[in-house]
């Protein structure tokens, strides 16, 4: 996913700075996009590090999130006859799309976790038996009762 974060920041940059140069007189708000980008971006880069991924995919999925409402929002109160509608749907299908990943990911995750937590905990209880059967066996023959 981190990978995916970064690949889906440089696309709204993209987006944003073709939407900025490609008006005349350039609009600041063409920019929000690349604003949204920058922002995986640097989260994507933050989670290269172990111990900040978790944070830092969870911040990307947020803000990624909240992209997706604001130009689906915005589509829906102006319709697709507004200035720079095409910007609006590039921004809404990546922020959407990059969500779905997260989502999927994060439950993914949550499953190998959990099915590594019972592993461990098998684990733990075949150790424990064994060493019961064991100390059951060591005591069997202190006590003469061997079988």
């Amino acid at each position: 996913m981190v990978s995916n974060a970064i690949s889906f920041g440089l696309a709204l940059v993209l987006v944003g700075l073709c939407g900025y140069f490609g008006y005349d007189p350039p609009s600041l708000t063409a920019l929000i996009p690349a604003v949204v980008g920058i922002v995986l971006i640097v989260a994507g880069l933050a989670a290269r590090v172990e111990e900040n991924r978790k944070n830092a995919m969870h911040a990307a999925a947020g803000v990624a999130l909240i992209g997706a409402i604001a130009a689906w929002g915005r589509i829906a109160s102006t319709g697709l006859e507004s200035k720079g509608v095409w910007m609006l749907l590039l921004m809404g299908v990546i922020c959407t799309i990059f969500v779905g990943l997260c989502v999927k990911s994060f439950i993914d995750a949550k499953k190998a976790r959990e099915a590594s937590q019972h592993e461990s905990l098998d684990d733990e209880n075949v150790e424990d038996m064994e060493s019961a059967s064991t100390e059951d066996a060591s005591v069997a023959i202190e006590d003469g009762d061997e079988e």
